[in-house]
Order: structure tokens, then C-alpha cells, then sequence
């Protein structure tokens, strides 16, 4: 029997065959690539801001804020009562279960919000958003969803100002300061849900307050407009942390990225952004001067050197004695006011 084809013939149709699906290969991986570029081109150009909606009320709201859709934003007014103005199917949501005299309001970078009405009382919560279908249209419906119970201060004192954070673990803490007296700390334990008080260690009033994420940090601001932090070691003591670099007139402070990043506005209008920096406590125990980074230390002297390689570079000095140091909250940049 003859064949068709000859096996010169046949290497040959496999050779384009490869070379075909070799072609095809990279002609889908380009376009992948295309596709994704495509999608993340807007992400590399400046950011840009739009109007949403126009939103009125009778009277300047105390926060706003909108969904992650952005479809509808809402308004919290000085009552204690979230409306949906451009939504009316929506029912407006009562963080107090009824109508109250808010003082202030305050609200994280993750959504959660903190109210504090003329009772000395606090809510602590966040506006939740659900979807459903219904004859194939989606409808979504807005709850209040409290992170803790209502938290009842001492009803006798002028509170001026409330701020809180979360954990991972469900738990919370309550900042809260009056010109009065000195700020109260509260921990709400998620496990047995309850509040707890705890003693930050500050006898004087202050202005302004942040709790960091994780609440492993806690910042205030004087009515000297002075910054001081505190970090919480693993017996909930609180202890005073150093700075460095930050202006000596402060108005507002906000943790970042779980209280290791600190941004602070001046008085002036200057914004300073500083992080936790560990450190490491270098003591020379040799006879000859120890020379490092830039850093001179004599014999039988100890410094509190920052801790990037240091540490590492003195592991292998016989004369050099190192121990932990606390971190220092350090600015790393200002930015001047305009």
C-alpha cells in the first residue's frame, strides 16, 4: 500500500502545526497582558475627584460618607439620626434607638464611627449595606450594626470629644476627653462583652486623641497642643513612647496602618507623617571607641541608636553589649502648610 504521505512530508506539517500553536500562544498572552493594561491604566495616572450627588439637609451635617458602590451617600445629622437624602426608600437608621443631641462625631479610615451625645453617652458602629433581588432588580437595604453596647460615661462631665478603634478580635477602644479632666480610656472585650476601664496615665485635659488598629497604640494632643503616644505592652500597662521630629503645636493626629504610621497637622497648616522605628540599646564595654553608621561610642558609655542594621553589624563585636530599646516614634517627612 502506497502512502499518502511521505515522512519528509509529515515533519513538515508537524513543524507548522507547532509553529501555529506556538503563534497562537503568544498572541493570547499578549492580549492577556493587553487586557490587564488596559485595566490598570487609569491606576497609574493622577487621581482625579467628581461629584457624586448633592446632598441637603436643614442643618451642616456632623459626617458623611456613601457606600462602596457609591450609589447613595448618607448623612449623620446633629440628632443622631443616618439618612439616605437622595434614597427616601431607605429608613433612616438610629444608632441611639431614638432621636439624641449628638456633641460630636468621628469616624475611621475603616468605616467605623463614633458618636458621642450630651448624655456622656457613646455608640460605636458602622453602616452596613445589603443586597437582594427581587423580580430581577436588586434592591439594597442600610442597618446600623453596633461593634459594642452603648457606652455611658459620667453624664455630669462636658464631654467635648470621643474617637475609637478595632482588632481583629472583635474588641474596641473608647478615647474620650473633656476640657475639664483627663481623658478616659475604655476596652471593650469582644469575648465577654463588656466594658472595661483602663488607665492611660494622664492627669491633665487634652484636646484630640487617635486609637491606632489593633489597638496597640493610642496618641493625644495637650491643651499645650503638645503630641504624646503610648503603647500597650502585653499586661495592658500603658508606657509613653519618645518622639522625634514632630512639631511642638499640634491640632489633629490620625493613626495609619495599624498605629506603626502617625500623621499629624500642625497648627501652621503643616502635615508631618512619622513611623515607629525600633531601637536598640548599644553599651561599649571594650577599650577603644566603637565608631558605627555615623554614631561614636566611648568606652563604657551606652547609646539608643536606631536599629536598622546596627544591631546585626554589632552582633560579632565582642565589646559591644546590645539590648532592646523602645521604638521611637520618629517623623520621617513634613509637609508645609499653604
Amino acid at each position: 500500500m502506497t502512502a499518502i504521505l511521505t515522512e519528509k512530508a509529515k515533519d513538515r506539517i508537524a513543524a507548522a502545526l507547532i509553529r501555529c500553536g506556538g503563534v497562537l500562544v503568544i498572541l493570547t498572552v499578549v492580549a492577556i497582558v493587553a487586557n490587564i493594561g488596559m485595566e490598570a491604566l487609569p491606576l497609574l495616572g493622577g487621581a482625579s475627584a467628581h461629584r457624586l450627588d448633592d446632598v441637603t439637609a436643614q442643618d451642616p451635617p456632623l459626617l458623611v460618607g456613601t457606600d462602596p458602590r457609591q450609589e447613595g451617600p448618607w448623612i449623620l445629622g446633629g440628632d443622631g439620626v443616618i439618612s439616605f437624602e437622595t434614597l427616601p426608600d431607605r429608613e433612616p437608621l438610629k444608632p441611639f434607638n431614638e432621636p439624641v443631641s449628638l456633641v460630636t462625631a468621628d469616624i475611621e479610615i475603616h468605616d467605623l464611627i463614633t458618636l458621642l451625645d450630651d448624655q456622656g453617652r457613646i455608640a460605636v458602629g458602622k453602616v452596613r449595606l445589603r443586597d437582594h433581588w427581587e423580580n430581577g432588580q436588586r434592591h439594597t437595604t442600610a442597618r446600623w450594626r453596633p461593634s459594642a453596647d452603648i457606652l455611658q460615661l459620667d453624664p455630669q462631665t462636658p464631654w467635648n470629644g470621643a474617637t475609637a478603634n478595632s482588632d481583629s478580635d472583635g474588641n474596641l477602644m473608647v478615647l474620650a476627653w473633656s476640657p475639664s479632666q483627663a481623658p478616659v480610656l475604655f476596652f471593650w472585650d469582644g469575648e465577654i462583652e463588656s466594658w472595661e476601664p483602663q488607665a492611660l496615665g494622664l492627669s491633665n485635659p487634652i484636646t484630640t486623641g487617635a486609637v491606632a488598629m489593633e489597638l496597640g497604640a493610642i496618641a493625644v494632643v495637650d491643651a499645650y497642643h503638645g503630641l504624646k503616644t503610648f503603647t500597650r505592652d502585653r499586661t495592658d500597662q500603658w508606657t509613653e513612647r519618645l518622639m522625634d521630629g514632630f512639631p511642638e503645636a499640634i491640632s489633629r493626629v490620625r493613626f495609619l496602618i495599624g498605629g506603626g504610621t502617625l500623621v499629624a497637622a500642625g497648627l501652621d497648616g503643616s502635615v508631618t507623617v512619622g513611623f515607629s522605628v525600633p531601637h536598640v540599646s548599644v553599651t561599649n564595654t571594650g577599650s577603644k571607641t566603637l565608631k558605627i553608621a555615623g554614631f561614636t561610642i566611648d568606652p563604657g558609655e551606652t547609646a539608643i541608636l536606631p536599629d536598622d542594621e546596627i544591631g546585626s553589624r554589632l552582633a560579632s563585636v565582642p565589646s559591644a553589649k546590645l539590648e532592646s530599646a523602645p521604638a521611637v516614634m520618629t517623623a520621617i517627612r513634613t509637609l508645609p502648610g499653604v
